[in-house]
């Protein structure tokens, strides 16, 4: 049950094992989760992100001890993250709506 709940998190919800672009999923996963979190405060994203960060990160190193395989496609949790920061700095620097942020991934 466990390696299970650790392969969801690594995994991006799940996005990472779409047979189209995994990467790609889990950046429109990033997107959507992130236009949720447009709407509370600053400091209440940069927990759920530091949170977030520390949990995908041990689920990878946990996931990957002892295998082979560097980087495995379906560990999306890291553009996730890296997709977060980017729209964070956007959305500070260059205030976009939610629809202009959506359009992007486009």
């Amino acid at each position: 049950m466990r390696k299970k709940i650790l392969t969801f998190i690594a995994a991006g919800l799940g996005s990472g094992f779409s047979p189209w672009a995994p990467g790609t999923m889990g950046s429109l996963v990033a997107l959507l989760t992130y236009i949720l979190w447009l709407q509370h405060d600053l400091a209440i994203f940069l927990g759920v992100f530091t949170v977030v960060a520390v949990i995908g990160f041990y689920a990878t190193a946990k996931l990957l001890k002892g295998s082979r395989i560097q980087d495995p496609s379906w560990i999306v949790i890291d553009e996730i993250l890296g997709q977060w920061l980017t729209l964070l700095a956007i959305s500070i620097f260059v205030p976009v709506s939610w629809y202009q942020h959506l359009a992007a991934l486009a």
